[in-house]
């Protein structure tokens, strides 16, 4: 099988559920995560006020639930690589305000019990598959019936206009319908903020 052929069959199965594919996925994308975070976090000051696990983390659960819900057509390598690079700049942005606005409020909070809320509660590592594969499998409970069929004709390889000719409606309302379905699930899984991500 090409490269191109392995490539796409694993984000087919990421795109299923597949927990080795994850584990694939993240073995082979996860060093060059990493650096896309380091090359955004370049500067001191970002890098005080944000955790690159913590970005790489909630990157990898957001794809994985997203994929898994069928929001991205990732047709190549590059696509990957610019999605996750988008992904990142947006988290990165959004934690950025958060975090300046925390810390707005943390000066009202004495010292030794910000200390305690930073030893309180350990991270799980960012490489945990099986953290991600229970994300994906809570996701479309949180979705209704017909979030949930539009997600299987989509994996079904429907384009939206087919989907529009068999449910009604038109393709655009049916694709934003369900990106804010999945931009209210990843939400609720805690994997996002205020952001929504690229698609």
């Amino acid at each position: 099988m090409s490269e191109t052929g392995a490539f796409s069959a694993m984000i087919e199965r990421v795109r299923q559920g597949d927990n080795q594919a994850a584990q694939e996925l993240l073995r082979d994308y996860e060093p060059v995560l990493r650096r896309i975070i380091s090359m955004r976090l370049a500067d001191g000051r970002l890098r005080r006020l944000i955790d690159a696990d913590d970005i790489c983390q909630s990157v990898f659960g957001s794809f994985f639930v997203r994929m898994a819900l069928g929001q991205y057509d990732i047709g190549s390598q590059d696509d990957l690589l610019k999605l996750l690079a988008t992904m990142v700049r947006n988290k990165v942005v959004n934690k950025h305000r958060r975090r300046v606005l925390e810390n707005q409020e943390e000066l009202r909070v004495p010292l030794e019990h910000r200390m305690a809320q930073e030893h309180a509660s350990p991270r799980a590592s960012p490489s945990d598959a099986l953290v991600y594969e229970e994300l994906v499998r809570k996701a479309p409970l949180l979705l209704s019936a017909e979030e949930r069929e539009l997600i299987a004709l989509r994996k079904q390889g429907l384009e939206w206009a087919a989907i529009a000719d068999r449910l009604g409606g038109t393709a655009g309302t049916l694709r934003k319908r369900l990106a804010r379905a999945i931009d209210l699930v990843v939400k609720q899984l805690g994997l996002e903020e205020q952001e929504s991500a690229a698609s």
